[in-house]
């Protein structure tokens, strides 16, 4: 009989009810509580603390420091350390089994050192700095891997793959491991169990017995229903209802068998704890078989609180409670539950656990230990599909190719679901190209019909096959393969096997520009990908020469953007600061502007006189108001000011730093600003000036201030300014100037219906009292519905009740 268990990783244990988020949390042990930093004259410390301590790695990268934390999660009461002048901030991926902290730093550190200390669960990483290292800012490197390196004052850094030299082995020996997808299976005691707690023969009459050995179940029932136990009462029909609940069970029929078990439950003594635990027993593989939702199944088993003290019923109450677990992917509590069970004597069921634990042992990658074990349970895994996929995948994965064939034949023997038939036959396959046999796997390839997982790697192996053909065609239909996989591939670390093959052989076909491109992409959508340092080899092999081709055809433009858009492969060096500042420029109106920062940075730090410095800050505050991050703007300008109190970008200066305070809601302190009468005097700065005075309803320093900078043109100014200039000069009684503003915006909009309605009022006040009227006619009848429409009507009524 087939069992079918969830797939969330949830299981219970213990009679524990555990939430999802809690189980997610138990997979992933280790928690990063927070980040402390120490700084020192030559030295900064950061100290990561944990519950407990993960395995780490620490890689550096230009600017960048990378703590890569193995199956570990953030605390969710984190706490980072602020930026300042050393680090720039403090980045968290969290991906599938790892936590990625990312330190982006202010320049790149001289070296680097780690230490753990096991007793206070703590990482220790000393970043140590250069005394003269003001021009080691790389601001267009941050993510290669390895270790930083100088040499004539330049940051450099060394990557490598080993397919370096002849990329076309990638295609060849590059393999993620296959997982055949199968569920699990599980064990029930043999027909009847309620034979585990004594004798049945008072409730499983011989004729009964014989058809249910025959698995005739429905006639099983039929016959045991017709002996006529509706009379008998208490323990005995108890007993009965149990035993057409299993015939039910086995026979599929899951509602009538949960309708049976309700109506045994009042029947059951309370002081048969052997009869009780077996109910318990047969409703956890009711519910097993019956429940498709897993959150249901999981609710179900949340019910049984208990777990059985009786010998005879424990050891299938563990192995149920170990094989949901093995479903759900909670390998640890399954080696748990096994290796308790199996220090006692769990009978009969000697062999099952000892499967279990060859399961156990596979999915931990003890591939030797599974196959030893699975091997002297050869005749046992006949029913078992999940059991027989482990054993010929350990098999294939130590090499034993021919007895990875073996199983993967008795496997498809066992099973008949298209999904796990062709990933094992993809598997197959692939075990016969490594063996030598390349034409009959390349047909067994082929033989996989579209439509499964099994069959899209199927098409992606026959793609790598015609890369390795030294045929222009086969190559260009190979890549056009690997673009469509990418869509087509449901598991993240395949997409990223495809976007790489679709750039290598972009690269092997000539199209370098393409293959930078896919390369580009797939480091930046899966930034945890495992090609991530071969993806970064083949850039560094591609790049050189692209670049220097688009110099040769003075693409230079074209050539500095495929620069800083690879920036983690530009090597820093000095350059015209004209130049670079344009190309910031550049970066800022194609709104990249945090490239833009970085670059402008590194700039900074490459000066060598006041005039340069002082030249970069502008650019920089611009980039950084277009990221919005308006206190670093007040950081920067604060220290231009201070250090270039006379320098003629003072009042640009001065405009960017009072919008931010502006963007920061700091209006009082910027008007108060704007009032000083030592402050620059720019258009910018008194057009500023009027528009919060405005805003504050001070009409004679907005007249004072914008009148100044309208021209006799009106069609050069701003509408805006002119409503505002025009609106302070009604308020202050001066209605022939603000008149004539009033009719030329008629003719502007929005503001159309708002100059005609003012018009109407001056009119009015004047004593030409047909000219208002008409005006407000004209407004009615011809604006839409707005605020100036509405105060016309009233005007008008009112105008119509004076009279």
């Amino acid at each position: 009989m087939k069992l079918y268990p969830s797939f969330l990783c949830i299981v219970l244990f213990a009679g524990l009810s555990l939430a999802v988020a809690s189980s997610a949390r138990a997979e992933q042990s280790f928690v990063l509580k927070k980040i402390d930093k120490e700084d020192e004259v030559n030295v900064t410390r950061f100290v990561l603390e944990f519950n407990k301590m993960p395995e780490f790695q620490v890689r550096t990268s230009g600017q960048k420091l990378e703590v890569d934390l193995q199956k570990t999660v953030a605390g969710s009461d984190m706490v980072f350390p602020p930026e300042d002048e050393r680090l720039v901030r403090v980045l968290l991926g969290q991906g599938k089994d790892r936590l990625m902290v990312s330190m982006l730093l202010r320049r790149p550190p001289y070296f680097v050192n780690t230490s753990k200390d096991p007793r206070t669960e703590r990482i220790t990483v000393d970043v140590h700095w250069r005394d003269a290292q003001s021009g080691m800012r790389p601001a267009i490197a941050r993510s290669l891997p390895g270790q930083v390196s100088q040499r004539d004052g330049i940051v450099r850094r060394g990557i490598d793959s080993k397919y370096r030299g002849d990329w076309l082995q990638f295609f060849e020996e590059y393999e993620l491991p296959v997982v055949i997808p199968t569920t699990v299976h599980y064990t029930m005691p043999p027909f009847p169990a309620l034979s585990l707690l004594g004798p049945v023969e008072d409730v499983l009459p011989v004729e009964v017995e014989e058809l249910a050995q025959a698995e005739d179940w429905d006639a099983a029932v039929n016959a045991l229903r017709n002996i006529g136990f509706e009379s008998t009462t208490g323990t005995t029909r108890a007993r009965f209802l149990l035993m057409i609940a299993e015939l039910e069970l086995r026979g599929e029929h899951y509602s009538k068998a949960l309708r049976t078990m309700e109506n045994i439950r009042d029947l059951l003594p309370e002081d048969d704890e052997a009869l009780r635990g077996y109910h318990r027993l047969l409703q956890m593989y009711i519910d097993a078989s019956a429940l498709s939702d897993p959150y249901q199944l999981m609710a179900a088993l949340e019910l049984d609180v208990q777990r059985d003290d009786n010998a005879l019923l424990l050891p299938y109450s563990e192995l149920l409670h170990a094989e949901v677990a093995l479903a759900t992917g909670h390998i640890k509590q399954v080696k748990i539950v096994l290796e308790e069970q199996m220090r006692r004597d769990v009978g009969s069921l000697g062999v099952s656990y000892q499967q279990r634990m060859a399961d156990v042992l596979f999915e931990q990658g003890n591939y030797t230990a599974a196959i030893e074990r699975y091997e002297g349970l050869s005749e046992q895994l006949a029913g078992f599909p999940h059991s027989l996929a482990g054993f010929a995948m350990s098999l294939y994965r130590s090499g034993d190719y021919n007895g990875a064939i073996v199983q993967l034949k008795r496997f498809l023997d066992n099973v008949d679901e298209p999904e796990p038939r062709d990933m094992a036959r993809y598997l197959m396959a692939m075990a016969l190209i490594h063996r030598g046999d390349k034409d009959a796997g390349y047909d067994l390839l082929h033989q996989i019909i579209p439509g499964t997982q099994g069959a899209l790697l199927a098409k992606a192996k026959i793609a790598d096959l015609s890369m390795l053909v030294d045929d222009f065609y086969s190559r260009r239909r190979a890549c056009s393969d690997y673009g469509q996989l990418i869509d087509q591939m449901v598991d993240r670390d395949r997409r990223a096997e495809m976007q790489f093959k679709k750039a290598l052989g972009a690269y092997i076909l000539g199209q370098r520009m393409e293959a930078v491109e896919e390369i580009r992409f797939l480091l930046k959508s899966d930034r945890l990908t495992n090609l991530a340092g071969d993806a970064q080899a083949l850039l560094a092999d591609i790049l050189p020469d692209l670049i220097r081709g688009m110099i040769e055809e003075k693409k230079y433009f074209n050539a500095l953007v495929l620069v800083e858009q690879n920036r983690e492969l530009l090597v820093a060096s000095q350059r015209n600061f004209d130049f670079l500042i344009g190309l910031g420029e550049v970066f800022s109106e194609l709104e990249f502007s945090d490239r833009a920062v970085r670059l402008y940075l590194y700039l900074l730090d490459h000066a060598s006189d006041e005039q340069e410095t002082s030249q970069v800050y502008i650019p920089l505050l611009r980039a950084l108001m277009q990221q919005e991050d308006y206190r670093r703007v007040l950081t920067y300008s604060e220290r231009f000011i201070q250090q270039y109190p006379q320098a003629e970008q003072g009042a640009e200066v001065l405009l960017l730093r009072l919008k931010a305070m502006l963007a920061l809601g700091q209006e009082d302190e910027v008007f108060a600003a704007l009032l000083k009468r030592d402050r620059p005097h720019t258009e910018d700065l008194d057009h500023l000036l009027a528009h919060l005075a405005w805003q504050r309803g001070d009409m004679p320093r907005v007249i004072a201030s914008l009148s100044p900078l309208i021209g006799d043109d009106l069609d050069l100014e701003e509408p805006d300014d002119l409503i505002v200039l025009a609106e302070a000069l009604m308020a202050t009684g001066k209605n022939a100037r603000a008149l004539k503003l009033y009719r030329y915006l008629q003719g502007k909009d929005p503001y159309r219906d708002q100059a005609i309605y003012r018009d109407a009022q001056l009119s009015l006040q004047q004593g030409q009292r047909a000219v208002g009227l008409k005006l407000l006619r004209q407004l009615v009848e011809e604006a839409k519905d707005s605020q100036w429409r509405s105060l016309a009507e009233e005007t008008l009524a009112i105008e119509r009740f004076n009279r």
